[in-house]
């Protein structure tokens, strides 16, 4: 493709210039319409956008373009439609491929947005696990404190009940004077 001799150099230092894609996409924007014909583009907003006067000079030699004036301004125009089909076909390729690179780069924020909820939700999980453990030991402490309490309480019963039975006996042979009777 000829209009890959485009330069792409700075001609003043702080004078940020296009790349040779952008003005080849410039190119393929401008001097064909959406329908794919030929279109011009007046030569002063091609210098504007960043075209120098090599660039044309060279897309000239290259009978790529050629300039008409039309109504006192001078114009830009593919050389023949031929181009245009060309540039046309070029377009649309780069244009799906600006969309194929679009798609995967959202696919990949996508992907990335799912992988922070996934981390988000194990994080989740981990803290909701810690939490159920913490409180699962805590049920068994104080599940083994009633159960203590329990026992404790049966003992001092036992003791009672034993002590009152041995009081009961105690009295009964002072009274009667046969312990083993009972």
């Amino acid at each position: 493709n000829s209009l890959s001799s485009l330069s792409e150099g700075n001609e003043e230092k702080n004078s940020p210039r296009p790349t040779r894609d952008e003005k080849i996409d410039y190119l393929e924007s401008r001097l064909i319409t959406i329908d794919g014909f030929r279109d011009a583009v007046a030569y002063q907003n091609a210098k504007a956008f960043g075209f120098t006067k090599n660039d044309i000079k060279t897309l000239i030699d290259n009978r790529l373009v050629r300039i008409d004036e039309w109504d006192g301004t001078r114009r830009i125009e593919f050389i023949h439609d031929v181009l245009c089909k060309v540039a046309n076909k070029h377009r649309k390729e780069r244009e799906q491929e600006k969309e194929n690179k679009k798609k995967e780069e959202e696919a990949q924020r996508r992907i990335q947005e799912e992988e922070q909820k996934r981390k988000e939700v194990e994080r989740k999980a981990e803290e909701d696990k810690r939490k159920l453990i913490e409180e699962a030991q805590r049920i068994r402490r104080r599940n083994r404190r009633r159960l203590a309490g329990i026992g404790m309480a049966a003992a001092i019963i036992s003791m009672l009940v034993f002590g009152r039975y041995y009081l009961l006996v105690w009295d009964y042979s002072e009274d009667y004077g046969n312990f083993t009777t009972l």
